[in-house]
């Protein structure tokens, strides 16, 4: 939980937002472990796809052929103030730009956690085929930074939100108390899909704010 609501819906709520998204599908794993996550999904008429926790390339993979998707936009659970106009721009440079893969992660001017990348099936079902490196099938997207036929495109963000120091991830206890913290006071002014200039807003007017994030990148170093 992040200010009294649940991390997921933090996500797919701002998801739900965006103009460039035909559908939306929770990729998770048939460990028990995620069994609460598959709940959440039912209770909250969220299409889920449960695969192989190891394989993460062929769970994707099988999500979106079940929702006959052509694009694939690949978001990371532990982003859950991921900003649904980065995701719009990033759907929009991929059409736009005629490139393989357009994403925020390689050359990162964003703040971490504002994470996207988009490719499509065509792509992906390629390099899975011929990828038998299970470390790299357990982060999907790998083989088209490995190999040096793809047509890479790294978004470049506004000036306004070029912060790539700022840690907007969950991944850690203080991640948690950081950014609960930053909901709650963002919450207060905001909307509860609040985005990237709210957030910002509020962090930088905080010092104590400031002191959880140094906290966080600590914990995380």
């Amino acid at each position: 939980m992040l200010a009294g609501v649940p991390v997921l819906e933090h996500l797919v709520r701002r998801m739900q937002e965006c103009r460039y998204l035909d559908g939306l599908i929770i990729a998770t794993s048939e460990n028990p472990a995620d069994d609460a996550i598959a709940d959440w999904a039912a209770a909250n008429a969220v299409d889920c796809f449960r695969g192989s926790e190891a394989d993460v390339m062929a769970r994707v993979m099988a999500a979106q052929e079940y929702m006959n998707a052509d694009v694939v936009v690949e978001l990371c659970g532990d982003t859950p103030f991921l900003d649904p106009m980065i995701v719009n721009l990033a759907v929009s440079a991929w059409h736009a730009s005629g490139s393989d893969l357009v994403t925020t992660a390689r050359d990162r001017m964003l703040p971490d956690g504002q994470d996207v990348e988009v490719f499509s099936m065509e792509s992906l079902r390629e390099v899975a085929a011929r990828c038998t490196d299970s470390e790299a099938r357990e982060h999907v997207s790998a083989p088209f930074y490995r190999e040096p036929d793809w047509k890479i495109h790294d978004l470049r963000p506004p000036g306004k939100w070029k912060r790539p120091e700022m840690r907007l991830v969950l991944d850690t206890a203080a991640d948690a108390n950081f950014l609960g913290a930053l909901a709650a006071a963002t919450m207060v002014r905001s909307e509860m899909t609040f985005g990237l200039d709210d957030l910002l807003a509020v962090y930088d007017a905080s010092p104590e704010l400031q002191a959880l994030h140094n906290a966080c990148r600590e914990s995380a170093a």
